[in-house]
């Protein structure tokens, strides 16, 4: 746990790292505008865990939006801890249990 702490640290990584991380995801917003099915959960990875980008929960939660609508189960359910937690945006429960429905319907 502590090795996966300290690596999810963006101020730990080197600039070199953070540089060429920026640059990943640039191309994986960029795959997003084109439609991409697999680079939206990426990116909310990304965002949600601080890897080699700080740590922000709205842009996560925007793409854990564009997943989940295009069918991505796993991130309906983690939308909806987003939307019970009020973590990236306003905390709503019942827009929480539509999400859970929604990833095992």
């Amino acid at each position: 746990p502590q090795v996966r702490a300290q690596f999810n640290r963006y101020d730990t990584w080197p600039a070199e790292a953070r540089r060429e991380m920026a640059s990943v995801v640039a191309m994986l917003a960029e795959a997003v505008e084109q439609g991409h099915d697999e680079a939206p959960s990426l990116l909310a990875e990304i965002y949600n865990g601080g890897l080699g980008v700080p740590i922000n929960h709205t842009k996560s939660h925007k793409y854990y939006t564009v997943a989940a609508r295009g069918g991505n189960a796993l991130c309906m359910m983690v939308l909806g801890n987003h939307y019970r937690d009020g973590r990236g945006c306003e905390q709503s429960h019942e827009r929480a249990a539509e999400w859970w429905t929604k990833a095992v319907a």
